[in-house]
């Protein structure tokens, strides 16, 4: 049960990075910024800190191997070791530039990229470097970014096609109004995966009629735009009905609504990032990772230090049409 609590990790907003780098020592494990992509710094308690450039949220690691069990998921999504950038610091790619010839300035990727990047360079023999833009660097923390060098355009419009569709692309019709929608969501799960009204009373213990329908139905038959709502709004209702937590919608760089748990001290979960996976993967532990996931919300002990609320997202809840609201 420990082992499989501690594998949860948390995503951390700028401002969260910004408070933890200032109130923390830490140094920086080169070898897995490099696997990683970003800046990976270990802080003198032994949790993981990831830094993202600019495309992923930065999140958090409880310790060095489960940060280095989620890298391992992670690499095999990216279809290979070949298609990962080398991460270089900012004077080190600087260099690179001034003491190689053959590169230049391909203003067509630039303005192409969703992700604005201040720059991109591409040489001769096709590799592809990429420095962060203004917005990134202005942060606080910008002296740990860097830059990124592909082994070939290819390469680079592989990984960068990956990290920006969002895994609720197209499975969440529902958008900003999931909220309102989850009553019918829940009721239709039943019929969807032909569970019996009685099994689905909201509580832990019907979980595992949920898991052993899913598998009835297929795993991945569950990822539509059908099915995956309802499973989502019903397993997040069984974790609000144990845990008083409630629901916020953050609009993701103005694009994708995602559905949040929220609890009162402003801690985020982002619940459906776990289905997806556990969806889209060989194992079904559903029920193991819910009653860990009501464990830490309840006991809210892994991430004591960080400063929460943030004002970095806007959310929505399903009572207020003000996009400004907070997290009260």
């Amino acid at each position: 049960m420990n082992m499989v609590k501690n594998r949860i990790s948390q995503s951390l907003t700028n401002q969260q990075v910004e408070a933890l780098l200032s109130d923390s020592n830490y140094n920086q494990n080169v070898e897995l910024s490099e696997r990683y992509g970003g800046e990976v710094y270990q802080l003198q308690d032994k949790r993981i800190l990831a830094i993202t450039n600019g495309v992923c949220r930065s999140r958090i690691y409880p310790s060095i191997d489960i940060f280095t069990t989620s890298l391992i998921d992670l690499e095999s999504e990216w279809q290979g070791d070949e298609k990962k950038p080398a991460f270089l610091p900012l004077k080190k790619a600087r260099k690179l530039l001034e003491r190689n010839s053959g590169w230049s300035q391909n203003q067509d990727l630039e303005e192409q990229a969703r992700i604005k990047f201040s720059e991109i360079y591409e040489h001769d023999d096709g590799q592809i470097l990429t420095f962060p833009s203004a917005q990134i660097l202005k942060q606080p923390f910008s002296k740990l970014k860097g830059a990124l060098l592909y082994s070939s355009l290819e390469c680079y419009q592989a990984q960068y096609e990956f990290r920006s569709k969002h895994m609720l692309a197209g499975l969440l019709p529902q958008q900003n109004k999931f909220i309102e929608a989850i009553p019918k969501l829940c009721t239709k799960l039943g019929t969807q995966l032909a569970i019996p009204e009685q099994y689905l009373d909201k509580s832990e213990a019907s979980l595992k009629h949920v898991e052993w329908a899913i598998k009835r139905h297929g795993k991945r038959n569950c990822l539509n735009s059908e099915v995956f709502p309802s499973l989502l709004a019903y397993i997040g209702e069984v974790i609000c009905h144990e845990t008083h937590i409630s629901w916020k919608m953050n609009l993701r760089e103005g694009e994708i609504w995602e559905p949040w748990l929220v609890a009162s001290d402003g801690c985020k979960y982002e619940f459906f990032v776990d289905l997806y996976k556990q969806l889209d993967s060989e194992a079904l532990q559903i029920r193991t990772t819910v009653e860990c996931l009501i464990d830490a919300i309840r006991s809210n002990s892994r991430f004591d230090n960080l400063d929460y609320p943030s004002d970095d997202y806007q959310f929505l809840d399903g009572d207020d049409d003000d996009l400004g609201i907070g997290l009260d």
